[in-house]
C-alpha cells in the first residue's frame, strides 16, 4: 500500500510516509520490497520520515516542491 500517488502527469509519483516507529530496521526488506514493486510499475518512488514532517511546514513543503519538480 502507497501513501499517495501523484497521477496529473508522467512519469507518476508514489509518495510513502514512513513512520519512525513502523519502520525501523527491521522492516528494511519489506520497505525495499514495496520500493521496487512501485518502481517496476513504471513510478519514480519517494520516502518522507515523519521526522521531516514535524521539522516546519517550510521543510515539507520545499521537499515537496523538489519532489514534484524533479520530474520535469
Amino acid at each position: 500500500i502507497i501513501d499517495f500517488t501523484i497521477i496529473d502527469r508522467a512519469p507518476f509519483i508514489a509518495l510513502e510516509i514512513l513512520g519512525d516507529y513502523w519502520h525501523q530496521a527491521f522492516e528494511k526488506q519489506s520497505d525495499l520490497e514495496r520500493q521496487l514493486s512501485v518502481q517496476r510499475e513504471g513510478y519514480i518512488y519517494h520516502e518522507i520520515w515523519e521526522r521531516e514532517i514535524y521539522i516546519s511546514d517550510e521543510f515539507l513543503e520545499n521537499k515537496l516542491n523538489v519532489i514534484l519538480e524533479g520530474r520535469i
